[in-house]
């Protein structure tokens, strides 16, 4: 457990073990990969206001809510809206079913089942 104590204006922690972040350091912005997994997680609507209100205590700012709504309009209700659109389309559909129709019988099994019956 981390102790502390007040100086003036300021709380000093006196731990010697570091915060990894949010989520055991998971959602953050420090690299592509992390960022990207974060801006899907918003994008996805799950958790999206924790992301938020982390980034908005780490800058200082009351700024982030409008990075925030614009990417969930944009991205949530706009572009994944779009992209379930298209996977729903006649095109995507018509290639489900003939992926159905096809019998999943493999050649070199019926050559076996001939060579040992013959």
């Amino acid at each position: 457990m981390a102790a502390g104590h007040y100086e003036g204006v300021q709380w000093i922690c006196t731990s010697n073990t570091s915060w990894q972040g949010p989520n055991n350091g998971i959602t953050n912005f420090d690299n592509f990969g992390l960022a990207m997994l974060t801006v899907f997680q918003c994008v996805s609507l799950e958790g999206w206001t924790d992301v938020m209100y982390w980034v908005n205590d780490a800058v200082g700012r009351e700024w982030p809510w409008i990075y925030f709504v614009t990417l969930v309009i944009l991205g949530s209700f706009f572009v994944l809206n779009l992209v379930l659109g298209v996977l729903s389309g006649s095109g995507y559909l018509d290639w489900i079913n003939q992926a159905e129709d096809i019998e999943p019988v493999n050649d070199d099994e019926q050559e076996d089942e001939q060579q040992f019956n013959g």
